[in-house]
């Protein structure tokens, strides 16, 4: 019997007991990349006892800290496909023998893929994702309607007042602060379908010509509206005054408070040349606490988060 298979055996025999072994945890990305929603991460522990290599995954224990993922006995973790952009993920991985015991954690933030979230044709392919991007190179699928659409309980001043159930919930939240800091808002449009977009589309071309249309109003499918998820605003003291939403006061309040609600100022000033769009400060849309968080405090614009 060659000495090779002899230290093996005595590998195998003394694992647990021998003087002479080291291992390494070890992960298939780095420390505080981004994953993506349905992404499985590996990891290992490899041993070195003799000079000879092998691994013992099998007896790592692991835990994360957000119920979008799962761990399983050979060392695999699984991103849910619902994880949303913006939720980190602590992985905290343990290997623990009679003589070693090392511990390490993996930061990861969730980042669902642009390239792999679209069609050849440019058509998205989970328009119900709450994270979703709707940009004019984006489009949502004509049939598209949201499945949980509610009446938003708070003032509109036209019928499209109906949002998906979770952005619903959060713009009441938002309106009934915003009153209670001086400020009365007011619903103008929510979801809006795909053939209510064409023709408001086709409406402003016939007005004011395609070319300064395309800057005010999005392409059918087009339109963060389609999803539940946009909404615009107003207050009481601009329909008193006749004028759009953007006072001072009120606008800056809601440009900094919103995202503590899940909402993001989607068109910011300076950004037309990024969004394709002029400056809107009534255009809110909901993307969820975490991420409006991390968008508002990186100073970007949506596109330019999901790029980064």
């Amino acid at each position: 019997m060659s000495s090779a298979i002899l230290a093996l055996l005595a590998c195998i025999v003394l694992l647990d007991n021998s003087i002479f072994y080291s291992v390494n945890l070890s992960a298939d990305t780095e420390s505080g990349s981004v994953v993506r929603p349905g992404d499985t991460l590996k990891f290992t522990a490899d041993c070195t006892v003799l000079g000879i290599h092998f691994n013992r995954s099998s007896s790592l224990e692991i835990n994360t800290s957000s119920t979008q993922s799962t761990a399983d006995e050979n060392g695999n973790v699984a991103i849910s496909k619902d994880a949303l952009t913006g939720e980190e993920i602590t992985v905290n991985v343990l290997y623990n023998s009679k003589i070693r015991k090392l511990n390490q954690s993996y930061n990861y933030l969730v980042k669902y893929s642009l390239k792999s979230s679209i069609d050849e044709r440019g058509i998205i392919l989970e328009p119900e994702r709450i994270d979703v991007l709707v940009t004019k190179s984006r489009f949502l699928p004509k049939n598209y309607v949201p499945d949980d659409l509610i009446t938003v309980n708070v003032k509109f001043l036209s019928s499209y007042n109906k949002m998906q159930k979770e952005a619903a919930n959060a713009l009441e939240n938002l309106f009934t602060n915003a009153k209670k800091q001086g400020y009365t808002l007011y619903g103008i449009s929510a979801y809006r379908s795909y053939d209510l977009q064409r023709k408001l589309y086709n409406k402003f071309v016939s007005l004011i010509g395609a070319k300064k249309a395309s800057i005010r109003v999005a392409l059918p499918g087009g339109s963060e509206h389609q999803t539940g998820l946009g909404v615009d605003i107003t207050s009481k003291s601009a329909v008193d005054k006749g004028i759009k939403f953007g006072s001072p006061k009120e606008s800056k309040w809601v440009e900094d408070n919103a995202y503590k609600y899940g909402f993001i100022l989607r068109y910011p000033k300076g950004a037309e040349d990024i969004t394709g769009y002029m400056y809107e400060p009534w255009h809110l849309r909901y993307v969820g606490v975490n991420l409006a968080k991390k968008i508002y405090e990186s100073g970007l614009t949506f596109e330019e988060y999901m790029l980064k």
